[in-house]
């Protein structure tokens, strides 16, 4: 252990002096208040109307849960490779895996009954035929609570309903209590912070104005021009999804995007945002691009 605490001293990864860059007082200070526990949660579980029977179930199911799970959200993507360039991943399809939740089961069994129930409904064993989802589906709510017991984070499954009711498992040698784990299936699930809220109405803003502009693709700051004569100059967004490139084919050929045919022209002195981009050096092949 003391070649690793010297390593680190020497590097100033863990310093052992306070105040020192990178030292354990630093460490701990970059917490406010303490880390996130995760058995400070709860879950709410809204009984669907079609389930009025078991209206006291939510409240139930709340206390009972006892194993959770905050979602994850992924994205598919397909490779793309253009040229010699690397091979690039493109996501094209957000995926939200399932969540399983897990609850202590009374005496009485009702949670195991809820559950049964709310699947029946769903597929009723005397037709099999499947019901409509807006009839069965349910906003399911995660709760994280910090050290103080204050919410700190909150996701909601949005319409959400059990795909799987797991076994209970029978033993004479057994001398526990039955868990119940439900996997529920949802469409998707949003962060109910305030953070999370003001983010997305900035996000929703910045896409409209990129979507007017057609896209602004790999340009530094606003009002930036091209740098004509640098071919690794990044000046904005082509038809073709070449975002990123200074006008330049896998030939070494000038181009500026889009998928026209290539014709011969001769080149204006300066450059101008909106107009068509030529070298200074004489005529070249270009296709019509909107500039920036």
């Amino acid at each position: 252990m003391a070649i690793f605490d010297n390593l680190f001293g020497n590097i100033g990864l863990f310093g052992n002096e306070p105040g020192t860059s990178g030292s354990i007082n630093d460490f701990k200070s970059s917490f406010v208040t303490d880390v996130a526990r995760p058995n400070k949660f709860d879950v709410e579980i809204p009984v669907p109307i079609t389930l009025i029977p078991f209206r006291g179930m939510s409240r139930i199911l709340k206390m009972r849960c006892e194993n959770a799970e905050l979602p994850s959200r992924t994205f598919a993507t397909a490779d793309r490779k253009i040229g010699s360039n690397p091979v690039e991943k493109f996501p094209y399809q957000p995926t939200y895996n399932d969540v399983a939740l897990t609850f202590i089961v009374g005496d009485d069994m009702n949670e195991r009954i809820f559950f049964d129930t709310w699947q029946e409904f769903i597929n009723p064993t005397y037709s099999f035929n499947f019901t409509y989802k807006t009839d069965y589906v349910s906003n399911i709510t995660i709760n994280q609570y910090d050290v103080e017991n204050d919410k700190s984070y909150s996701v909601t499954l949005m319409d959400a309903y059990p795909v799987s009711v797991n076994q209970l498992d029978l033993d004479w040698s057994a001398d526990g209590h039955h868990k119940l784990t439900v996997v529920f299936a949802y469409s998707y699930w949003m962060n109910n912070s305030v953070q999370a809220l003001g983010t997305s109405l900035l996000l929703s803003v910045i896409s409209r104005i990129t979507a007017a502009l057609g896209g602004i693709g790999s340009l530094g700051t606003f009002g930036d021009e091209a740098d004509l004569d640098n071919p690794f100059t990044t000046i904005g967004n082509d038809n073709t999804g070449r975002s990123g490139y200074d006008g330049y084919d896998d030939s070494g050929s000038s181009w500026f995007g889009g998928s026209d045919g290539l014709v011969e022209e001769p080149f204006p002195l300066e450059y101008e945002s909106g107009q068509d981009y030529y070298e200074e050096s004489g005529p070249f092949q270009y296709s019509e691009w909107d500039g920036y």
